[in-house]
């Protein structure tokens, strides 16, 4: 492998003979063969299972340290990657809010000429100038500047439009009176 030698693990050789077995009766090695719980501990006694054992939890160890060591390192990855994505977050973010900013204050303008004690003083002013025309198309044929079918259309359509600013700001009105304060 690149960077350090690779321990290759291999299992102690068994044991060619067991001198233990040849040492028992048959009665001791039937009981063996008919007992697991008897076969277990002969073999857990056995000095070379002592020997497997202790590779195997040394094999274990080793495992479990390079296991801890590989995770610290993908905590650390981890980590540094959520942090590196806060910080592109963060960016997006204040980029959207200096986008947003213009965009609240045209919202805030509009809000403020388009807020309806406005709207009603606007209409107001417009109502009046309605009225204005209406009595200059009057003057104006008294005047003698119009005929009489000039007049009935002219005064009709001033008259008309005077009645729906007024219609609409009576209705504004209520509007506004019915807002809580």
């Amino acid at each position: 492998g690149g960077g350090g030698e690779e321990k290759r693990w291999a299992l102690p050789e068994p044991p060619k003979n067991f001198p233990e077995l040849e040492r028992m009766s048959v009665e001791e090695l039937q009981r063996l063969l008919n007992s697991e719980s008897a076969f277990d501990a002969f073999i857990n006694a056995h000095p070379h299972s002592k020997t497997l054992k202790g590779s195997v939890d040394s094999l274990k160890a080793e495992i479990k340290t390079h296991t801890d060591i590989n995770e610290g390192r993908l905590k650390e990855e981890s980590v540094a990657s959520v942090h590196n994505d806060i910080e592109r977050m963060e960016r997006e973010i204040t980029n959207l809010e200096r986008k947003l900013l213009p965009k609240r204050q045209n919202r805030d303008e509009i809000a403020t000429k388009n807020a309806p004690e406005i709207l009603l003083q606007r209409l107001n002013v417009a109502i009046n100038e309605a009225e204005e025309r209406s009595v200059d198309v009057m003057d104006r044929f008294t005047r003698g500047e119009f005929q009489l079918p000039d007049f009935v259309k002219n005064y009709y359509n001033a008259r008309v439009v005077y009645h729906a600013r007024m219609a609409k700001a009576d209705r504004l009105q209520e509007i506004l009176e019915q807002q809580p304060r």
